[in-house]
């Protein structure tokens, strides 16, 4: 589930694992990242459960491709991680996937 909220400047010049704070020139490439209705339903269901790739397909009802695609971009822009990893049956290593936020906070730093 996701939330709006007003932080003020003290809240984001403390370092909490809660929320990761941004300039709005920092911004740039994680919104161009969460552009995709594909790429938002990809970093809501890895906050609900960490999974590889092919899982998160079958969760989002979408190809491996387009998620391998938006994973990349996702974890380019610092919102998803890969958090170990496991094995198919065929004996294939496979990395397990993860939010790495909880809460995105975009603004003007604080005093401006």
């Amino acid at each position: 589930m996701s939330t709006l909220e007003r932080l003020n400047a003290e809240q984001c010049d403390a370092p909490d694992p809660d929320h990761r704070c941004l300039s709005l020139e920092e911004a740039g490439p994680v919104l161009d990242s969460l552009t995709s209705k594909t790429a938002q339903s990809i970093l809501v269901e890895l906050s609900d459960e960490p999974g590889t790739p092919g899982e998160v397909a079958d969760r989002v009802d979408t190809s491996l491709q387009n998620v391998g695609y938006h994973l990349s971009k996702l974890e380019d822009a610092g919102l998803v991680t890969v958090v170990g990893t496991r094995y198919s049956s065929k004996g294939r290593e496979m990395s397990v996937y993860a939010s790495a936020v909880r809460s995105l906070v975009i603004g003007s730093p604080s005093g401006e």
